[in-house]
């Protein structure tokens, strides 16, 4: 039985800080070109693409670094998949995006969106900071997703509204600035996701109710918005239902706000989003029963309503 060929400890060291990937110039300082083939018939090194190698199944940061490595010495992670290695998106991109400067030359892989244009890395493997990833992601993303992805990096304490801004002034034209400086300005004031940035925008605002304290209240924890002059509570929840444990934590909470004389109401996605006028006259008959003697205006959506009576 033929013997196998040593597999060096330097490059499986290599190989670990990069989700089992390696590059053709990485094995080269440990083994001749015969050497290599020799490890590709024994199973011990995969290839992934040419001149890219894998010494096990890395997954989805595999893939990352394999892509990584195939830009060169300036490439840098970006766009949802810088996102999704800081935690700001939950799911992998099927297509790992890669920034690898204005004058590199790689070859096209559906695995693999290479942009020609330069960035700057951090962490390791290098992506985008997360200022640049969002301002890069702006203009691709949905108003709520975006909403979602600044309230998740500023959340997890990523990043500030503050950095947005300031990576957004330094990008000469983007398609989504004003849309981006909105969230970003909602975001500084306590809005954490974005049924919360509709509540803001569609119930609280466009009908004129009085303003709101939100990341505040009458107890130790957090409420997502607080008429704290009229004791109302309004939470706002993007799940359809809570359950279990959550349902018991958010029932104890109301009846702490209770004993405070703080009344509160529930709102998940749906209503919000698809009737936020009819949201807005219930919190209004609250803010009412609780002693706000001001008046609510109507919105483009409830004028023709408006107009029947």
């Amino acid at each position: 039985m033929k013997s196998r060929t040593p597999f060096p400890e330097p490059l499986q060291r290599i190989a670990r800080r990069q989700a089992l990937a390696v590059s053709r110039a990485q094995v080269r300082k440990f083994g001749s070109d015969r050497v290599i083939a020799r490890w590709v018939d024994e199973g011990r090194l995969t290839r992934i693409t040419r001149g890219i190698y894998a010494l096990g199944d890395g997954g989805w940061r595999q893939q990352a670094w394999a892509g990584v490595l195939l830009g060169g010495p300036n490439a840098v992670l970006g766009m949802t998949s810088a996102a999704h290695l800081d935690g700001i998106l939950a799911e992998p991109p099927r297509q790992v995006t890669v920034f690898v400067g204005p004058d590199a030359e790689v070859r096209r892989d559906p695995r693999w969106q290479f942009i020609s244009a330069a960035r700057q890395g951090v962490r390791y493997p290098a992506r985008t900071p997360v200022p640049r990833t969002i301002v890069d992601l702006a203009g691709e993303l949905t108003p709520d997703s975006l909403a979602a992805l600044v309230s998740t990096a500023i959340g997890k304490r990523l990043t500030t509204s503050e950095h947005i801004m300031a990576m957004l002034a330094a990008v000469q034209r983007h398609p989504a600035r004003a849309l981006l400086s909105e969230i970003a300005a909602d975001t500084a004031i306590g809005v954490r996701s974005a049924l919360e940035r509709r509540y803001l925008r569609d119930v609280e605002r466009a009908h004129g109710l009085p303003p709101s304290k939100r990341q505040q209240g009458p107890l130790e924890k957090q409420t997502d918005v607080w008429y704290e002059e009229y004791g109302l509570i309004v939470e706002l929840d993007g799940r359809p239902y809570h359950d279990g444990v959550a349902a018991w934590n958010d029932l104890d909470r109301d009846n702490k706000h209770r004993l405070k004389a703080q009344f509160t109401l529930r709102y998940v996605w749906e209503p919000v989003a698809v009737r936020p006028c009819q949201v807005m006259r219930e919190v209004v008959a609250a803010l009412h029963q609780q002693g706000w003697p001001g008046r609510p205006h109507p919105c483009p959506r409830c004028a023709p309503r408006s107009a029947r009576r």
